[in-house]
């Protein structure tokens, strides 16, 4: 059988996540509203266009642009994620 060294610190069975300050939980929401926000000013420019481009779906062309809003904002939420996260192991 075997017995880890340290039980429930990290390890094969830990989660990443485990090692985190409470303070992480902050960041994340500070990640998510940055990137909605970069999400929606991009999407603010693009609407002409977008609109343009999804007026022959009728009434699904405000489901592609909700679709389009939505995947921006998890793309972006993610690439802010990525960039802090290499940021803060640089400066580690």
């Amino acid at each position: 059988m075997h017995t880890p060294n340290e039980a429930g610190v990290g390890g094969e069975n830990g989660s990443p996540r485990d090692n985190e300050s409470p303070g992480s939980a902050v960041w994340m929401w500070l990640e998510g509203l940055a990137g909605g926000l970069i999400a929606a000013g991009g999407l603010l420019i693009a609407l002409p266009v977008l609109a343009d481009l999804t007026d022959p779906l009728g009434l699904l062309s405000s489901t592609v642009v909700t679709f389009v809003a939505i995947v921006a904002w998890i793309l972006v939420w993610g690439l802010v994620g990525t960039v802090r996260g290499r940021v803060k192991g640089a400066f580690n």
